[in-house]
């Protein structure tokens, strides 16, 4: 009966192992996409920057009127205004990570549980078994005894 709940345990534990496992590997990625926003974010900001410097050099050659120049500005005000939909993706990306992280904390805690239970039941079969040798000990010290005492009281 020990060695099928233990093996039920170890199965446990190995499902908890693989768990762990997967959580560690969906936080690297969770890590890695949070990295890449936040480069993405970057980039569109310097951009940004590099496009409203040529816009503005292709303006500066010319005569504008005053409502060119009013949607020159909403133009660029709209570039940088883009920039918060990368803001939006980091956060998302930074409440992915943490909610993985979250989930990798249980997966380690269910894991230690897991591997508590193995140990648990390893010493249950541990002293299952010695009892088992000390009663064959006894039954064969036992059936020597009566062994003896027969062969006495044929002499």
């Amino acid at each position: 009966m020990y060695k099928q709940i233990q093996d039920i345990k170890k199965r446990k534990l190995d499902t908890c192992r693989q768990a762990v496992k997967s959580c560690q590997h969906n936080l690297h990625l969770a890590n890695i996409k949070l990295e890449e926003s936040k480069k993405a974010l970057e980039d569109y900001k310097i951009w940004c920057k590099e496009e409203e410097k040529r816009r503005y050099a292709e303006l500066i050659d010319q005569h504008v009127s005053s409502p060119e120049l009013e949607q020159f500005n909403q133009s660029v005000a709209l570039m940088y205004s883009k920039a918060a939909e990368y803001e939006q993706a980091i956060v998302n990306a930074e409440k992915e990570k943490s909610d993985t992280f979250k989930k990798l904390q249980a997966a380690e805690k269910e894991l230690g549980h897991a591997q508590k239970q193995v140990e648990k039941f390893d010493l249950l079969e541990e002293e299952h078994q010695k009892i088992l040798k000390e009663q064959a000990k006894v039954d064969e010290d036992q059936a020597m005894d009566e062994f003896l005492d027969s062969y006495r009281k044929r002499e």
